[in-house]
Formats: structure tokens, sequence, C-alpha cells
């Protein structure tokens, strides 16, 4: 099954970007270049959609990424606005955090965004080249990373995800390498050699976990990979 063509329609998209699922299975897809949010059914059918172009609440100046919480809440990183967004499902502004700037809870273009069970959100701050961590009520936490191609370093983060046990994997699409941490930024491992045979990797973007395997968008090879999370 598949959905959308180029255009301004309810079921239309130009350069989609970041996508997510609710509980209820219901798709919310950023759509780029139109500035805005759609949600549809599991079947593929428009529900609703939300968001134009500025910088008031509930508009965005170029979203990125979407995480959905377990209350069914809506995040959206909006990257030039450097801040990330909340919504309810029906598309309601709930809430924003983050301006610009280097210092704790502010961001440089941030890209992916992920949710764990306990309900913190992990943000890549790409343009800072580190992950930051708040908790649901929007205080930070902690923060890791720095530029460099290093154990813990960064040159061009942009997706990120959670497994079930609590592992945080990074994706760099300039070092072609994907890290792993744990809850609280320490780093555990990682991997990645550039290239296009199986298992290598170039330009690694959108990352999601699902049950014990990872899938990474493997952009440049036009491809997804899957591999296994870790098991320490």
């Amino acid at each position: 099954m598949t959905w959308g063509s180029l255009g301004p329609g309810n079921d239309q998209f130009s350069y989609p970007k970041g996508i997510a699922v609710d509980k209820n299975d219901n798709i919310y897809v950023v759509n780029y270049v139109y500035t805005r949010v759609h949600k549809f059914d599991s079947n593929g059918n428009f529900l609703r959609k939300w968001g134009t172009f500025g910088t008031a609440d509930g508009q965005f100046w170029s979203p990125k990424y979407i995480a959905i919480d377990k209350n069914n809440a809506v995040y959206v990183t909006d990257s030039w606005n450097n801040r990330v967004q909340k919504f309810a499902a029906s598309g309601v502004f709930l809430g924003k955090f983050g301006t610009e700037g280097t210092g704790n809870g502010r961001f440089n273009g941030p890209r992916g965004i992920a949710i764990d069970d306990a309900g913190y959100i992990y943000i890549v701050d790409s343009g800072n080249h580190r992950i930051q961590k708040f908790d649901s009520d929007f205080n930070f936490i902690c923060k890791w990373g720095s530029e460099g191609t290093q154990e813990g370093e960064f040159l061009g983060p942009m997706g990120i995800a959670v497994d079930e046990k609590g592992y945080v994997y990074v994706t760099d699409a300039e070092t072609d390498k994907i890290s792993v941490f744990n809850s609280s930024g320490s780093f555990i491992t990682m991997w990645g050699i550039s290239g296009a045979a199986p298992k290598e990797i170039d330009m690694p973007i959108g990352i999601r976990v699902f049950g014990n395997f990872i899938y990474v968008c493997d952009a440049m090879n036009h491809r997804v990979q899957i591999f296994k999370t870790i098991n320490e």
C-alpha cells in the first residue's frame, strides 16, 4: 500500500521528512516544504493536518522529525525556530521548549527526536553536535556529545531511537557511524564503515527500533539496513 504524490493537497507532500505511528495505528507525516503535519489512519485515509510557515505557536520553520509519546501527544522538531513543539493528536498546540543557542535547553537546528517508556525526550541538537535529554515537563536533564569523530563525538548527528532496555542509538550522517549510549549519555559502542557493501553505510539518517531490531535509513545507498539491538 502506498499513498501520496507531489502537491499541496491533503494527501500530497513535498519532501516528507519525519514519520511516526501512535498507539491507535494512526500515521503522522512531517510535510517539510509545506511546513505542516498530516495525520492518516492505518489505511492511508486523510484525517487532518496542521501547521503553516512562521514563528508563532503551532507554526513551523523547517520541521524535520516527529515522535509520539505513550499518551499520543505529538512532538515535532522545528529546526530553524530552534525549538520542539508539542501537540495533541488533534493538532491542538500544547507547548514548546527551546530557543537558539549553545546553553542547556538551547538548540542549533534540532533534528531527530525520541521518547522512551518513562516519558523522557531525547533531541538531536545537530548544529551543537550533541544530544539533549528532557523530562516530560520540558525540564533539562542532561546532555552529551561534542564535535569530533571519536567515541561519544559527532559531526553530523541526525536520527535517534531508544530501545526497550533504555539504550540510545544515534546516527551520524557525516561519519557514517551509529553510536550507542545508555540513558544518561555514557558511551557504550559504535559501528559503521563507509561504503556500499552489505553492513557498510553511506549517510545514515533515520533510525527506529522495533523489538530486538534496529532499522536504519542508509540514504546514499538508497536502502534500509537492519541490525540487532545490543545486549550487554
